[in-house]
């Protein structure tokens, strides 16, 4: 599973660097503690991938070659070499020592070639060019059809994404988009760069990405999704906000969500509509849903009643001519609409540029916070539980609410199989450099005790830095500590690098 993935991964990289740090040597002499908590590798899986060069080597930031790239990958995925009778390109000869390779990508259908009958083996691989390989590979192996699967509003919906997603080559977009859809890639900066060229390392993190956490992205999907509902459906029967809304999806997914979204409503006692067209009125208006469509989660049906009459008074306004000069009316709709959501007046006035005062609002505050809070938990704990998330916080609050919370989140994380912590000194790294607790608690909501465990020592670690003397000046010891506490809280590689510098 692609959840349990990353925890095998975090481990492998503490240990790794562990070893490193006190004096182990690794495989290779050009490969240090750097590399492997940046890129997330382990020794075996770069062994997987690539035993390096005679001189003991690795060399990882040599710009790959098409030939080297496709030899990667066919050990990588385990295709077994082939030893075709004919040549299937005229610039790889039988005795060419990639020969073998090469045929074995193109029989599997990672590779087309540069041209017709040309592989161009010696030119440099591009990153499109090494994502359209890769993604190939994943989609037989995973049975996805790219053209049914990726029409081109889905395609341009996922490369809309980056800053240069345009530029993606055409006869390659399906399957960069599919390296986004299952995050084999993340961008740079909120760009793909799809023509720069990759080195070793790069190739090595995105291969080791899509044989590591590709084939269960659809569990991960699902369990993340199923968390969202769970939440919103616990603000819908603690009547927090009037209705809820899933995440958005794919019409094609709607048959497998809609059983889970069922389950999970008649579990709290709510329930849901299947909105093909959700109305985003002004409050939304740079909103494109680019065809997906969501759930409505409420647990009243004179509430979805009113959303539905205010979709048709929208489309009544639409219909007569007048949409673009009824200002007072266009604003009013979403007004409605936002308090439907539970947005706050203020909020709403705002954002709407409202003058005036803002009407009666129906809302206890205290209520609403508390069924934020627990429907935060749950969403939390349900991560936990799928293990979509070593460990998750919930929200922070003050410790005078602690009575009242904690036998609540007991509750919530008992209905999960996972447990909490009590975290009354949140460690916060340079990770949240920028955040001040305030003495707030949170409750730390996790599966495996030795997550925990891990927070516990890392939190043991930064504090020895700290009491030396020497924690302004230990630039490096604390952005390790920093992303090893990033890791736990899920987030990627990619996020981590850009966010400390690395």
């Amino acid at each position: 599973m692609r959840t349990k993935c990353r925890l095998v991964l975090f481990g492998t990289v503490v240990v790794l660097m562990l070893l490193s740090w006190a004096g182990v040597a690794l495989a290779w002499p050009d490969l240090g503690p750097d590399e492997w908590q940046q890129y997330g590798l382990s020794e075996e899986q770069l062994k997987a991938i690539s035993q390096g060069y005679p001189d003991g080597t690795w060399r990882p930031y040599a710009e790959v070659t098409r030939f080297q790239a496709t030899k990667m990958a066919v050990e990588a995925f385990n295709i077994t070499p082939l030893d075709a009778a004919n040549p299937s390109f005229s610039d790889v000869a039988k005795d060419d020592p990639y020969y073998r390779y090469v045929e074995a990508a193109y029989a599997a259908g990672l590779t087309r070639g540069v041209a017709p009958n040309v592989f161009g083996g010696d030119q440099t691989i591009t990153r499109q060019q090494a994502v359209a390989m890769i993604a190939r590979w994943v989609a037989q192996r995973d049975g996805y059809n790219l053209e049914s699967r990726y029409p081109a509003q889905t395609v341009d919906r996922l490369l809309g994404r980056f800053s240069d997603g345009e530029q993606v080559a055409e006869s390659i977009r399906r399957e960069v988009a599919l390296a986004v859809d299952f995050s084999i890639i993340f961008g740079s900066n909120g760009a793909l760069r799809p023509a720069a060229v990759l080195n070793r390392i790069q190739y090595a993190s995105t291969l080791t990405r899509s044989m590591g956490r590709v084939g269960d992205q659809w569990s991960w999907y699902l369990g993340s999704f199923s968390g969202t509902v769970g939440a919103e459906a616990e603000f819908a029967m603690n009547e927090a906000k009037d209705f809820s809304l899933s995440d958005v999806f794919d019409p094609k997914d709607e048959p497998v969500l809609s059983k889970i979204v069922a389950a999970k409503c008649a579990s709290y006692g709510v329930s849901y509509y299947l909105e093909k067209d959700l109305m985003l009125t002004d409050l939304f208006a740079d909103v494109d849903m680019g065809g997906a469509w969501v759930y409505i989660i409420y647990k009243k049906p004179n509430v979805l009643q009113a959303y539905l009459d205010l979709k048709a008074e929208e489309a009544a306004l639409k219909a007569s001519g007048q949409y673009d000069t009824a200002i007072a009316q266009r604003k009013s709709i979403a007004f409605r609409f936002g308090k439907l959501l539970g947005y706050t007046d203020a909020y709403l006035l705002a954002k709407l540029a409202i003058a005036g005062p803002p009407p009666v609002t129906t809302i206890d505050e205290r209520s609403y916070w508390l069924g934020s809070f627990m429907g935060t938990v749950g969403a939390e704990a349900e991560f936990a539980m799928n293990e979509a998330k070593p460990f998750s916080l919930s929200d922070v609050f003050d410790p005078a609410e602690e009575p009242l919370l904690t036998p609540r989140v007991k509750a919530k994380c008992d209905g999960y199989g996972v447990s909490y912590y009590l975290e009354k000194d949140l460690m916060l790294t340079d990770l949240f450099a920028d955040v001040d607790m305030g003495g707030a608690w949170v409750y730390i909501i996790y599966k495996d005790p030795a997550v925990l465990q891990a927070y516990l020592d890392l939190k043991a670690e930064e504090a020895a830095l700290k009491a030396s003397g020497q924690y302004d000046t230990a630039i490096a010891q604390r952005k390790s500590i920093a992303f090893r506490f990033g890791k736990l809280l899920g987030y990627t590689d990619a996020y981590l690098n850009a966010k400390l510098g690395l």
